[in-house]
């Protein structure tokens, strides 16, 4: 695993974020955005070699400085990237390729439990490579692709509250434009959906960003471009920045946006 000193921190795209215990910290600056604990998680996956996905809960410190992994339980199913979000004691990750959602409590090393469905007439029925936004209260999910029809993706958004499992309820929004593979920033009022991949010849991937007020979400507003065309990258971020980092590009590559 590999890491940057970012000053204050918040959870990783494609973790359920931080938790931990009493003796867990937490920053605040003047607002009600505040940053959980010591704990981060990282659900499910997909082995390279034969291409499985995985039920794997994984947790890791983050102010040590090296080390391992540590197994935490076990998913309800085996799955790769669906979208996590946090309020500091419970996580939360929208099924990929399947209705079901899970969630775990941080300070509690177990298997996930049941957390809701993605119900029948949500516009995310089965996604996959999804991501969201929150303000430690509620979880905003948008874009990724519809299952069983693999490489279409669509704009549409769907949320839940974290404190109160549930099912998931449709949003009448959209993205700006449809894609999968976002990478996602937000603080206790914004949420940005970053690049990702949009399907369509010649490129395949985007540089939009898009966003949110996630407490009244609706169709999402263009925010401006990323410098590069780029999907699967990764977002961190603080009260008043998001920096984005990683992914596949179109030309190039190797560049840190904020």
């Amino acid at each position: 695993m590999d890491y940057i000193n970012y000053v204050k921190e918040k959870p990783f795209t494609g973790y359920a974020g931080f938790g931990g215990g009493a003796g867990s910290f937490q920053f605040h600056s003047g607002s009600s955005f505040a940053l959980f604990g010591d704990r981060a998680v990282n659900m499910g996956g997909q082995k390279r070699a034969n291409n499985d996905y995985l039920d794997n809960i994984d947790y890791f410190n983050i102010a040590n400085s090296t080390g391992n992994a540590s197994d935490f339980g076990d998913l309800t199913a085996n799955q790769r990237s669906g979208g996590a979000a946090s309020n500091g004691s419970r996580g939360i990750v929208n099924g990929d390729e399947r209705q079901s959602v899970d969630y775990i409590t941080f300070a509690t090393l177990s298997n996930a439990s049941d957390f809701g469905d993605v119900t029948a007439n949500s516009p995310n029925n089965g996604p996959f490579q999804i991501n969201c936004v929150t303000d430690s209260n509620r979880v905003v999910w948008g874009g990724g692709g519809w299952y069983p029809s693999p490489g279409r993706s669509t704009q549409m958004m769907a949320c839940a509250s974290i404190a109160v499992p549930s099912n998931i309820t449709a949003i009448s929004g959209d993205l700006t434009q449809a894609r999968t593979n976002t990478a996602t920033a937000s603080n206790a009022t914004r949420g940005v959906w970053n690049s990702g991949q949009h399907g369509q010849a010649p490129t395949y991937r985007s540089n939009v960003i898009d966003y949110v007020t996630i407490a009244t979400a609706g169709n999402a507003t263009d925010f401006g471009d990323n410098l590069q065309q780029r999907d699967e990258s990764c977002g961190t971020f603080g009260e008043t920045r998001g920096l984005f980092h990683g992914g596949v590009y179109t030309t190039g590559g190797g560049i840190n946006e904020y």
